[in-house]
């Protein structure tokens, strides 16, 4: 819950930065998480980092940003 909350302040964010009103709906970044990330484990930056890295939806959302 703490980092679908901390995904949706940073796409909050970045539609502010580059102009864009594009609502990602919580239940999207939910299942986002849900099927990346195990249930109920810890994660940790690096790990969130690494993943968004290497994540083709992150770097698809980001590139119909710019």
């Amino acid at each position: 819950m703490d980092l679908e909350f901390c995904v949706q302040c940073v796409l909050v964010s970045t539609g502010k930065i580059f102009g864009v009103a594009e609502d990602v709906s919580d239940m999207d970044v939910a299942n986002l998480l849900r099927t990346t990330f195990p249930e109920g484990s810890r994660v940790n930056l690096n790990q969130v980092l690494t993943w968004a890295a290497r994540s083709e939806e992150v770097s698809n959302y980001f590139k119909r940003k710019t």
